[in-house]
């Protein structure tokens, strides 16, 4: 990077050298203009938009991923140009666009926005700017067309530059220019209010006469599953041509593997033998391929240690094991972007991918899915390459390992994997299961082999049968793991560089990334483990986004305690407790110890360190800071009243809210079918009639008794019970507003004026947000208690009851602690470990027999813990 932004620097140089301080340092010249430090000069807007467009194309940007598929469509326009010689250039470019189709989805996107007023509404700020960026892209790339989404008219909107206008408007051809500044007003409200003014630079953009749009009406909203899924299903009605490919907004395209696109295209999406064809020979004109997969390389790798992992886990899969998933196992299915489709297939199956928010997470296997639910196939390429970005910052790359890991365990749960488990051939089973869950099932047996193998060896010790005597009988865990098999698996890596790169370079990689890579694949095979097993316990999954950002924030000690402790620190602290007992009552000498439980203690490292070791190196004030704040977190109090309160007052407000618009509405129902001679607006001054239906609001301590009573009970057949339940609604609203102006009088705040906005979820978990903030008390009482709230989808009422829970449901974390605890036992013999075992099988029977009811379930758990001491006292000598 430091050699592209001098080499950027040269040619902004050769077109306005205005800007140049020292001449034998002018990259830090312009960097210092472009921030405006003292001392440097000012630089043209032209310049300036150079700049951002210079850092645009090193990002993971949506326009960097126009501009690679602008590069495919050029090599086309070349090679139209090298076949046909005396060809014109407008010609070229006409014939590529009747072939060639570009798409952008971009359902958030606001298609109305007016970029030519100087006024914008407040919280439609982000919509305005996302469409000027789109409309420069317009002007500089031109060839594209954008589908925006219009969920309030249920429309797909699809808007393109004319190609005429191109080539036949005055300026069609010319790059993106600067012509003035524009100062825009936020305003808020029917009065529009100035919230604040925002100064931009508005460019040559074209017209709306340039502007071709195209409309498609829906039948209902597009918003409501998986994103990227949606933004697929609303570009499909614009899609033109029999051969698809979509990408992420993460990839790139180089111009030189746009010059194979005829080749790969032609050589697998023609029909065998089309011109013999007939209506029988449905074999003779279906393509051989319905999806065609190509390698990817990750341009992210150079950015940080991060990157450089996660891209080489990428070119792994991409190259080694979809080799293999092709041939010979035949098996290679659907993984990600940016894969070619039979187009005509994808719009007669219901699209690309599914758009379940929560068992299509992985949204884009399920296209492989289909496919291989129908008879079809699929096939690999390696002579075409795209480019993609990968998370560069270690949160990132933890949500987006967590991410994929929920995805693969509810694709347990669906319907697509159980009918091919039901129909596919026995050793396709296989094949199957290599491809897609078996990684996250392998990863999860040996995260947990891990815990439960120091935990045998450690009760081991505690009943006094030594790994000598243990070797005498054979057993397999007396083996110290020294060599560990995983190795063997870097075997591939190696020999695939070798062939690409050569012996030395392929050997320097390896030893250059194995030590911290261990410890970056260690860390993550937890993240994989646990997620999954959230995935398959209690169904989480769904969307996560990773930000794809440049890596330069540092989490504090804070932060890296609540993202990693539930799924990384418990755990790693409970295996050294083990250690650490095994290390006390274990009879093998300092050396033989340090051998059995080197790669343990390794693992904990990995699980403890990792977050920091992989972050933005801090400096010697940063650690001061995070270690003062750290130790204030956790012994701060816990303050309840303050915050308290102040929820109880907005769950009351909003409580109130909604019985009054209930009420509100009964009345108004009452009116319409009583007549006007009732209407409270038109009927005179007597009883309650000057009560305003649209102004009255709840007041704390009203009983509303035999009103709420009769109106629950309301008849509607019956006039005499219309009468009675619009009197009855006359006295809940008199009484409401008779406290309300009682509360006025002392002083208290006027709940009409306060906005009635959101649900009880909402008032709850804001105010938990706020008190985890505070101390490690409070952020412990949230996992207890919004835990079970949001993953069981149950709410059980009162503190206690949910505390008990959750220590009741965390005992099988703690029994092991239990039982090492109780050492002053003399215990032989091996019982305990059955009794283990007989713990296990009926913690996984308790949870399928009683999974929908999550109270009985606890009951059961809770009497096998206690059945824990009493066989203690059974079995004591």
């Amino acid at each position: 990077l430091p050699d592209e932004w001098d080499n950027f620097a040269e040619r902004i140089k050769k077109m306005d050298s205005s800007w140049v301080v020292a001449g034998d340092n002018y990259a830090n010249d312009l960097i210092a203009s472009f921030l405006r430090t003292p001392g440097s000069k000012p630089i043209s807007p032209e310049i300036r938009f150079e700049i951002r467009w210079w850092a645009t194309m090193r990002g993971q940007t949506l326009a960097r991923t126009i501009q690679g598929l602008i590069n495919w469509r050029q090599a086309c326009v070349d090679l139209i140009m090298i076949e046909e010689p005396g060809i014109e250039p407008m010609e070229a470019h006409r014939i590529v666009s009747r072939k060639c189709q570009i798409v952008i989805s971009h359902q958030t996107g606001d298609p109305h926005a007016n970029l030519h007023s100087d006024e914008v509404a407040d919280g439609k700020v982000d919509q305005r700017l996302a469409k000027e960026a789109l409309e420069i892209c317009f002007r500089r790339l031109k060839y594209f067309d954008v589908v925006y989404n219009d969920d309030g008219a249920f429309q797909s909107i699809c808007r393109r530059v004319k190609f005429d206008a191109i080539w036949g408007m005055p300026g069609g051809q010319d790059d993106i220019k600067f012509v003035e500044d524009m100062e825009i007003k936020v305003v808020k409200g029917p009065k529009k209010d100035v919230v604040k003014r925002i100064k931009r630079p508005m460019y040559n953009l074209y017209p709306e006469s340039a502007i071709e749009t195209h409309c498609v009406q829906r039948v209902g909203r597009l918003k409501i599953g998986e994103g990227k899924a949606e933004n697929q299903m609303g570009a499909l009605h614009f899609v033109n041509g029999m051969v698809l490919q979509a990408m992420d907004m993460n990839q790139y395209a180089t111009k030189e593997n746009g010059f194979k696109l005829p080749y790969a295209l032609s050589d697998f999406f023609n029909t065998p033998d089309a011109r013999k064809a007939t209506a029988l020979d449905s074999d003779l004109v279906i393509p051989r391929y319905r999806i065609v997969g190509f390698t990817e390389y990750a341009y992210t790798r150079p950015l940080s240690l991060v990157g450089e992992f996660m891209g080489a886990a990428e070119w792994c899969f991409v190259t080694i094991t979809q080799r293999v998933l092709n041939w010979p196992l035949r098996i290679r299915l659907h993984y990600g972007h940016p894969d070619f489709f039979d187009a005509f297939w994808v719009r007669n199956r219901g699209g690309q991918s599914k758009a379940s928010p929560l068992v299509h997470t992985n949204e884009d296997i399920f296209a492989g899915y289909e496919m291989l639910g129908r008879g079809d196939r699929g096939s690999y390429i390696e002579f075409i390459e795209a480019q993609k970005g990968r998370e560069v910052t270690f949160p990132g790359a933890f949500v987006f390992e967590g991410k994929l890991a929920q995805g693969g365990a509810q694709q347990v749960r669906s319907f697509d994997v159980y009918r091919l488990n039901r129909k596919l051939p026995f050793l396709d089973r296989f094949s199957l299961f290599f491809s897609t869950l078996a990684f996250y099932w392998t990863n999860f047996l040996m995260a947990v082999s891990v815990k439960y193998y120091i935990l045998s060896i450690a009760l081991f010790a505690l009943s006094g049968v030594s790994y000598h005597k243990l070797g005498l009988l054979d057993a397999v865990i007396a083996v110290p793991w020294l060599i560990q098999i995983g190795y063997v698996l870097a075997l591939p890596f190696i020999v695939e560089l070798t062939l690409q790169r050569g012996l030395f370079f392929a050997l320097y990689e390896f030893i250059r990334l194995l030590p911290p890579s261990v410890i970056f694949f260690i860390f993550h095979l937890r993240t994989k483990m646990f997620y999954f097993g959230q995935g398959l316990l209690i169904g989480k999954g769904g969307y996560a986004g990773t930000g794809r950002g440049f890596g330069l924030d540092r989490p504090n000690y804070i932060e890296a305690y609540k993202s990693f402790s539930e799924s990384h620190y418990h755990e790693a602290f409970l295996i050294l407790m083990v250690v650490f007992v095994y290390a006390i009552y274990g009879t093998d000498p300092p050396g033989a110890f340090f051998l059995r439980t080197m790669t343990i203690l390794l693992i904990c490292l990995s699980w403890f360190w990792a977050p920091l070791i992989f972050s933005a190196a801090p400096t010697t004030q940063d650690l001061q800071q995070d270690t003062r704040g750290m130790v204030e977190w956790l012994t701060n109090r816990f303050k309840l009243t303050k915050t308290i309160d102040a929820m109880k007052a907005k769950l009351a407000l909003i409580h109130r809210s909604r019985v009054l618009e209930l009420t509100r509405k009964l009345a108004k129902e009452c009116r319409e079918v009583l007549g006007p001679e009732y209407n409270p607006r038109t009927a005179g001054a007597d009883s309650e009639a000057h009560i305003d239906f649209e102004n009255a609001t709840g007041a704390k301590g009203i009983e509303s008794g035999a009103a709420r009573k009769t109106l629950d009970n309301l008849v509607k057949s019956s006039r005499d019970d219309l009468i009675d339940a619009l009197e009855a609604t006359h006295e809940v609203l008199s009484t409401w507003q008779k406290a309300q102006e009682e509360d006025l009088k002392k002083g208290e705040h006027d709940l009409t004026k306060l906005p009635v906005t959101g649900t009880y979820d909402s008032v709850v978990k804001e105010y938990w947000g706020t008190v985890e903030a505070d101390s490690w008390l409070g952020w412990w009482l949230k996992g207890v208690i919004m835990n079970q709230w949001e993953s069981e989808d149950q709410f059980f009422p009162g503190i206690v009851n949910l505390v008990v829970q959750k220590i009741l449901l965390g005992i099988e974390t703690y029994a092991p602690w239990i039982i090492l605890a109780l050492t002053h036992f003399n215990i032989d013999s091996l019982w305990y470990l059955y009794l283990a075992l007989m713990g296990v099988a009926v913690g996984f029977v308790v949870d399928y027999g009683f999974k929908f009811h999550h109270e009985y379930n606890t009951m059961a758990k809770s009497v096998f813990v206690v059945t824990i001491p009493l066989a203690f006292f059974f079995f004591r000598e």
